[in-house]
Parts: structure tokens; sequence; C-alpha cells
């Protein structure tokens, strides 16, 4: 991960992980999806550079914490759920054209922005950079117990669901308290060649 700061990934950590618990109970709990498919290219990838290496005689000289960062963090790009991100705030305007300033249309700015910022079309900020911080303090002005039920698009508490896993191990990644193992171990198939000898 290029130009990572682990002191501010371990910090970064910490926020996401308290965010992850106030919204536990509000986020679905079928969302691990896209976390356990990052997982599964980086393990394919890891699987084919060994290969690759043995057939050229090379050492498997991976680095493993650079492939895992890289896979998750175009993992955390296709998390993003989202549909029509200015659904629920173009709503609100036709609802009450004429309100300029309410406690809803507050929370749907905020909600509005944090939509922007996850938006696939965008360069999605790195964990353990300055511009996550951002993103991180759009998650922290949502209230999950603030939900408005006029044709919700549950599409923002879906992806945010879906990306917490893949940031908290990018953070954990970046920061140094984990290592590659501990999301996803790889274990290279065994040697025939190296097997017992009879």
């Amino acid at each position: 991960m290029n130009h990572t700061d682990p002191a501010k990934a371990l910090q970064q950590h910490a926020r996401l992980l308290a965010l992850t618990v106030r919204w536990r109970e509000h986020l679905p709990a079928h969302a691990g999806g896209p976390f356990q498919d990052a997982v599964a290219i980086y393990l394919n990838d890891r699987l084919t550079a060994h290969e690759s290496a043995l057939r050229h005689g090379d050492v498997d000289e991976c680095d493993e914490r650079d492939m895992l960062s890289e896979r998750l963090l175009a993992g955390l790009k296709r998390a993003n759920l989202l549909g029509d991100m200015n659904y629920r705030l173009d709503d609100f305007h036709e609802r009450k054209p004429d309100v300029e300033s309410s406690e809803e249309l507050e929370y749907l700015q905020r909600e509005n922005e944090l939509m922007c910022a996850l938006d696939l079309g965008l360069s999605l900020p790195q964990p353990g950079t300055s511009r996550f911080d951002g993103l991180l303090s759009r998650w922290e002005a949502l209230d999950p117990r603030w939900i408005y039920y006029h044709g919700v698009d549950d599409g923002l508490a879906r992806s945010l669901a879906a990306m917490a896993p893949i940031a908290e191990a990018c953070l954990a990644l970046a920061a140094g308290i984990a290592d590659p193992e501990a999301y996803a171990p790889f274990v290279p198939p065994a040697d025939e060649a190296s097997g017992p000898r009879p």
C-alpha cells in the first residue's frame, strides 16, 4: 500500500472497529461476500505466483502483504453496492420543495456526501492515508438509528456492511497489527519432488 502511515492506519483501524460495533445491528448480516471474494482472488493469484516461481526454478519471494493489500483495495471498490446516489436526497426535495433547513435534510445531505465519497466513479481513498480520515468522518456523522422508511434504498447500509470487513483488514495490514495469514493463509501445494523417498 503506497504512502501509508502505519500510525494513522492504527488510529483509523480503531475508529473503524468502533463504527462497525455501532452499526452492526442495523446492517445486513450477509455482507461478507465481497471480502471472501477478494480473499479468493488473492489466494488464486498467490498460487499462480508460487507455481510460476517453481516452473522457472526461482525462489518464491512474493510479498504477500502487498499482494493481499492490493486485492483487498480492489475488493473495497467492488463492494460498493450503491445505485442512484441521489435517490433519497432528491426524494426529499420532491416531497418538501420549500424546506431549506431541517434535521432530516441535514442528515440526508451528510448521507449523500458519504455516498459520493464511495462512488465507484471516484478514486476511493486508500486506508492509512489522510483522505481516508475524511471518509471515516462522514460515516461517523451518520446515526444508524435514524432511518427513514419512505422508499428507502438500503444500498448505503449494504455497502458499508460489505466494505467494513475489507477496510478493517486493509488497515490492520497497513498498521502492522496483522499478517496476511490472519485473513488469507496461503498453504502451497505439496511439492511432489520433495516428498519422502522410498
